[in-house]
């Protein structure tokens, strides 16, 4: 792990209530952060909030993901491409409702990694 990716997942878990029981697991599961398999714990509760967040922290967590996907290191990109985009449902609603909410940069990624599958909207 790269200290960028830890004080990434970090700042994105402090932006949302609802993630600190994620990371809370994760470390009691594996002890300490491995950065793309406590990404997709992120990636799996964003999808789902993706159909009904009435809090705002998905798309508080959302937006730090597009910042940092267009802006991030690289080594903070390749985790949002890897742990993140790569993880989306895109067969299932879940993962189609989040899709609708991703911002351009990480809409590209989720289209990259599912060449072959384009939203119903386009």
């Amino acid at each position: 792990m790269s200290a960028d990716q830890d004080t990434f997942l970090l700042d994105l878990v402090s932006l949302a209530e609802g993630l600190r029981p994620v990371l809370e697991e994760h470390l009691r599961d594996y002890g300490e952060i491995l950065p793309t398999l406590l990404m997709a714990d992120v990636e799996r509760w964003a999808e789902e909030r993706a159909v009904e967040d009435r809090s705002g922290e998905l798309a508080r967590v959302l937006l730090k993901l597009e910042a940092s996907c267009s802006g991030g290191t690289s080594h903070v990109r390749e985790l949002i491409g890897v742990g993140f985009a790569e993880l989306v449902s895109v067969r299932e609603a879940s993962g189609q409702a989040l899709v609708r909410l991703l911002g351009p940069c990480l809409r590209a990624e989720v289209l990259q990694a599912w060449p072959s599958w384009r939203p119903e909207t386009e």
